[in-house]
């Protein structure tokens, strides 16, 4: 990418994936002249796999800062959401149904008892699911599953139905390229 491309720019935000367009687009309303470069299509990389998702549950090791960090995230997605989806007019199909973390075997199964262990010490909610139990909740799941929680905080989206996801923020001072090179 030329130095062309970026000139007149304050912020130069590199990945076009959730992440990236939302700090585009927060950085660009808050008056900033933002370049948002790209490899591919915007939204089609990390974002179109992970679906927006936040499950600091999962996603933390333990207590601590990037757990606390994760839960704040997490009260904030709902309405960060609405916002995109009245800005947009595309329904985000935001899930906040939970999630759940799946055990293949006894030794799986042994280190998820223990996440659930330290989960129940922060406060925060969980529930066992074995068996019949865990088909109930999750008739898909393989009869190879040891054991499993369910988790309430955790929200992710599957992205607008049948449309690409939306590009970089159109608000003045936001500009985007794909064209950064491709690394090997």
């Amino acid at each position: 990418m030329s130095g062309q491309k970026c000139k007149g720019s304050d912020v130069l935000v590199v990945g076009g994936g959730a992440i990236g367009l939302a700090a585009a687009r927060e950085l660009a309303a808050a008056g900033r002249r933002v370049t948002l470069v790209e490899r591919g299509r915007p939204g089609e990389e990390a974002t179109r796999a992970a679906g927006g998702m936040l499950s600091p549950l999962a996603e933390s090791s333990g207590p601590g800062p990037f757990l606390r960090l994760g839960l704040e995230s997490l009260t904030l997605w709902p309405s960060f959401a609405a916002r995109l989806e009245e800005e947009t007019g595309m329904d985000l199909n935001l899930r906040t149904d939970g999630k759940l973390l799946l055990a293949l075997d006894v030794p799986a199964a042994e280190r998820l008892q223990r996440r659930a262990k330290w989960v129940s010490s922060e406060g925060l909610a969980t529930q066992w699911l074995e068996d019949a139990s865990l088909r109930d909740r999750e008739p898909a799941a393989a009869t190879a599953v040891a054991a499993c929680i369910s988790k309430t905080t955790a929200k992710w989206t599957t992205g607008p139905s049948h449309k690409p996801w939306p590009g970089p923020p159109h608000q003045p001072g936001a500009s985007s390229s794909q064209e950064l090179a491709r690394t090997r």
